[in-house]
């Protein structure tokens, strides 16, 4: 495997990792709001485009199911 074909082959495996890693945090998000109507808890995670958003929306949902 030539650098070119290396560096696209990580590359892709890069992305791989990180899609996982925006699934699971979905998934997290749709637990919390179990209940919730699905399109809009898709709708409001999948609106926000950077991680550190879906990540505080995330921490936000999670501390105030802690004060209920």
């Amino acid at each position: 495997m030539d650098p070119e074909e290396r560096f696209y082959y990580q590359l892709a495996k890069s992305i791989q990792a990180w899609l996982s890693i925006e699934a699971e945090t979905f998934f997290l998000y749709s637990a919390i709001m179990r209940g919730a109507n699905s399109h809009l808890v898709s709708a409001t995670f999948h609106h926000i485009q950077s991680f550190d958003g879906k990540l505080g929306l995330v921490n936000t949902c999670l501390a105030l199911l802690s004060h209920t």
